[in-house]
């Protein structure tokens, strides 16, 4: 748990620079050089994101087992923790890109959309998917806590897709319509 905060941490420090910066650079500085250098500045967060969320995934993923050793010695808990371990890993990269993607929407001033697809990733298809999956045999035997995990995996998944999509609508308005669309 603590671990997974971390990283979460280090991504939310990419979207904070990312929107800060896109925002200042599209509000602060009209010329069209400066806001091609806030896209390319914005698609650079996105692939930093992408590549370290990677990084910290496989690291994630070959250490799992001396990770859960700092924690705990109990086979049982090992067992499961190594097993949540891995599925945590495979969070990493839709984590990463959703969040990186909130700061650069944010930065365009369209938090409508981030509050909807919240809402639909989470309530929608997060927890019916979650609970359908850990706690029933509707669609494959009851999972447990892997249920959940593999539940918050297409959520996010599905955010993090509809952000993206988004964020590459966005980048293909010009810069007097990005700037009418940051400014009302």
């Amino acid at each position: 748990g603590a671990d997974v905060l971390r990283t979460y941490i280090m991504f939310m420090g990419d979207y904070e620079k990312a929107a800060v910066y896109f925002g200042v650079s599209t509000r602060m500085r009209p010329d069209c050089a400066q806001y091609r250098a806030a896209l390319r500045s914005a698609v650079a967060a996105l692939c930093m994101g992408a590549v370290s969320s990677l990084i910290i995934a496989a690291c994630t993923a070959l250490f799992r087992e001396q990770i859960v050793h700092i924690y705990n010695d109990d086979p049982a808990v090992t067992a499961l923790a190594m097993s949540l371990l891995l599925l945590g890993s495979c969070y990493q990269l839709v984590d990463a890109l959703q969040t990186i993607s909130i700061g650069i929407l944010r930065a365009y001033n369209d938090t409508r959309i981030i509050s909807l697809v919240c809402f639909t990733s989470y309530w929608i298809i997060g927890l019916p998917l979650g609970f359908t999956l850990a706690r029933t045999d509707w669609l494959v035997p009851a999972m447990g806590p892997a249920g959940f995990w593999i539940s918050y995996i297409v959520a996010l998944g599905f955010g993090a897709l509809c952000y993206l999509i988004r964020v590459h609508h966005l980048h293909g308005l010009d810069a007097e319509a990005v700037r009418r669309r940051i400014q009302r």
